[in-house]
């Protein structure tokens, strides 16, 4: 840890203070502190949870701290933590395009804005964001706006090649074959990221 100093004029330094006595006492019985542990040990001292919640985040701002993510002990626990949210949202709108494009082929107002806009959201965002969630496994290679932007790029390049390689089968371009080898794309390259995900926060634990 580094010198609190005076890097705080904004901060109790009874805080700060605090904080840092709290986790070098847990690290001697060789014990990792979350955020969690942290929040409900200050506020017992009578902090309020805002302010310490502040505090922790100029703390890491500064160098003073750093926070790590900790994987789930298990890849099963891993699945119904926050961390595989991402999994989930890909595995929905997947299952939510095939249900009302492929299955029921609503086709009746005001239904039918559901399709266009999952049909939108599926084409235009789910495959490239499989593929940047599999390539850039790591919460801190990209930002949220480069990971919005560069799925939505990479979106366009990937229809279309899929749609190319469709031409040349004798299913052709038609929309439930299109639909389907979208959908396959892009639980597989999810699935890679989700695994590759955890492997890594494993490295971390």
């Amino acid at each position: 840890m580094k010198s609190l100093s005076k890097k705080y004029p904004d901060i109790e330094s009874d805080l700060v203070k605090s904080i840092v006595k709290y986790i070098r006492d847990q690290e001697r019985k060789e014990v990792t502190p979350s955020i969690t542990s942290i929040v409900e040990s200050m506020v017992s001292s009578g902090y309020s949870i805002r302010d310490v919640l502040r505090a922790i985040s100029k703390m890491e701002e500064s160098g003073i701290i750093d926070l790590v993510e900790i994987a789930p002990r298990d890849f099963k626990e891993y699945l119904c933590s926050p961390f595989s949210l991402d999994l989930w949202f890909v595995l929905s709108a997947t299952l939510g395009t095939i249900l009302i494009v492929l299955v029921f082929g609503i086709t009746q107002y005001p239904l039918v804005t559901i399709r266009y806009v999952l049909g939108t959201i599926f084409v235009l965002f789910i495959p490239g964001f499989s593929l940047i969630q599999c390539l850039y496994y790591r919460r801190e290679d990209l930002d949220d706006l480069e990971r919005f932007a560069l799925s939505i790029g990479l979106s366009l390049a990937l229809v279309p090649l899929v749609g190319l390689v469709l031409n040349y089968t004798p299913f052709g371009i038609r929309l439930p074959p299109v639909t389907i080898s979208l959908s396959i794309l892009s639980i597989i390259l999810i699935v890679c990221g989700t695994i590759r995900r955890y492997r890594y926060l494993r490295t971390l634990s």
